[in-house]
């Protein structure tokens, strides 16, 4: 939490309950005109080009924490669920990484990269589970086999973003 610059307190008495505060920074950032990028705002395909990111959660507030966690240097696009993902995928659209969560209603993230590696394999290469860890002995043995990064929660905005820069990165020198 503190790497986004929030923080934690809990306060807990007897038989009165306990309050837990949970305080974020807003995101409110002067556009400052010539202002220089931050260091670690470069992609790997160079400095002052921004990412393009899907996030795949039906969670709503997990992919809300997400967004915040790598639109610095990325754009985003959430999808809720797996086909909101293959929607725009369908049309054309192309991301540098998709960070997917596992366990979802309707599509799971596997299902989700089993439609990618058909319809966009390109695509397929660039996602990375993100989860919980609560998995089916099924489930486990297919996330082994098909080998995509795996990340549980939860997660350093630091690790995250390496990942993001790095499946990016591989998929970008694989395409050449």
């Amino acid at each position: 939490m503190t790497g986004i610059g929030g923080q934690i307190t809990i306060d807990s008495a007897v038989g009165q309950g306990t309050v837990v505060r949970v305080v974020l920074p807003s995101h409110r950032e002067p556009v400052v005109a010539g202002a220089v990028e931050p260091p670690g705002g470069s992609t790997p395909e160079g400095p002052g080009r921004r990412g393009r990111v899907m996030l795949v959660d039906d969670e709503p507030q997990v992919a809300h924490t997400i967004e915040r966690l790598l639109r610095r240097d990325d754009d985003i696009t959430v999808a809720l669920c797996g086909q909101e993902a293959i929607d725009p995928i369908a049309r054309g659209a192309r991301f540098d990484a998709i960070v997917s969560d596992v366990m979802m209603p309707n599509m799971t993230g596997i299902e989700l990269l089993e439609q990618l590696q058909r319809m966009a394999p390109d695509q397929a290469h660039r996602l990375i589970f993100l989860s919980g860890g609560v998995f089916t002995a099924q489930t486990r043995e297919r996330l082994d086999q098909i080998g995509a990064p795996q990340l549980g929660q939860p997660v350093s905005a630091q690790e995250l973003r390496a990942w993001v820069v790095r499946v990016a990165g591989e998929a970008n020198l694989s395409a050449m």
